[in-house]
């Protein structure tokens, strides 16, 4: 079961790093066409507000995805992804902030880092890419002093700021309450697992038992049967024999049903149901039962009494 496991791991893994590449690969392929084209159409793109800041975020995130792109090639380690993430919300800033700022129409750009980290199911990440977009995106409405004196475009922006935090918070606990389900989900199946393990486990100890047990019960019932044959014997012994007898039959039904048990398993083992019993037999059955003790003892027990049946 658990090499299973592990090799279905290295597979999703590998699956992963698959497409971690990919991704960065068409990423970078994207920012190096946009810098290309932007550059060399400047006149398409005269609505950018501050056109010198373009350029420079294209090379600085080209550059940076690059460098922490190969580094995580090379190293495996995950830190270097996490700083990917944190650069391109600069990057987002700084194409916002070239854009109009608070005005500009490339402010859904924010939502992409935390809908990244929340497919990613990664809690501690959706958490503090949440809290930095609220509080960066707040703080932006400072850059531009010009829109400070802008009643109408202040509570715009404070709307703004609130509907990203609220989105925030609800994927925060989006994430947090799939992982939560997901460890519940995990947990239930180890359990259930192992229950089976244990039932397995279980089976086999009570079969080999039973049938260590019958064996040496069948050869003392054997051993009896050889002794009760002889005519010399003792009637009071002849009885202690009888009743011994009895008690092995008892014993080697109650070890086959031990093995029928384990054979077909618990849930298909029948209980029987309640039914209506004569206490007089009842009390009989009790008294066969300390049948040697009163033999040894010299002590004589008699049963009288009302056979009415009644319902235990």
């Amino acid at each position: 079961m658990e090499p299973d496991i592990i090799k279905q791991k290295a597979q999703k893994k590998f699956k992963l790093e698959g497409y971690y590449f990919i991704i960065e690969i068409i990423t970078l392929l994207a920012l190096v066409i946009s810098f290309i084209i932007t550059q060399s159409n400047r006149s398409m793109f005269l609505w950018i507000r501050y056109p010198e800041v373009s350029p420079f975020s294209f090379v600085i995130i080209i550059i940076w995805n690059s460098i922490f792109f190969v580094l995580k090639l090379i190293f495996q380690r995950k830190i270097f992804f996490t700083l990917t993430r944190y650069g391109f919300i600069i990057f987002f800033f700084l194409i916002i902030y070239a854009t109009g700022g608070v005005n500009s129409n490339f402010i859904m750009l924010l939502l992409f880092p935390l809908f990244v980290a929340v497919v990613d199911l990664n809690e501690k990440m959706v958490k503090w890419i949440g809290i930095l977009i609220t509080i960066l995106y707040a703080l932006l409405i400072f850059v531009d002093p010009v829109y400070l004196s802008d009643w109408s475009i202040i509570v715009r922006h404070g709307l703004q700021v609130f509907l990203y935090g609220i989105l925030s918070v609800f994927a925060y606990s989006m994430v947090k309450d799939t992982l939560r389900q997901r460890f519940e989900i995990e947990d239930t199946k180890k359990k259930f697992v192992r229950l089976i393990e244990l039932d397995k486990l279980k089976s086999s100890f009570v079969g080999a038992v039973s049938h260590q047990l019958r064996t040496p019960l069948t050869a003392v019932k054997w051993a009896i049967e050889e002794i009760s044959l002889e005519e010399k014997l003792p009637s009071d012994k002849s009885d202690i024999l009888k009743q011994a007898k009895e008690k092995i039959d008892i014993s080697i039904d109650i070890v086959n049903k031990m093995l029928k048990t384990a054979d077909i398993g618990v849930e298909s083992f029948n209980i029987r149901a309640k039914e209506s019993i004569k206490p007089y037999e009842l009390l009989r059955e009790i008294i066969s039962e300390l049948f040697y003790l009163t033999k040894q003892k010299h002590i004589n027990v008699i049963l009288s009494g009302s056979t009415e049946s009644a319902v235990l």
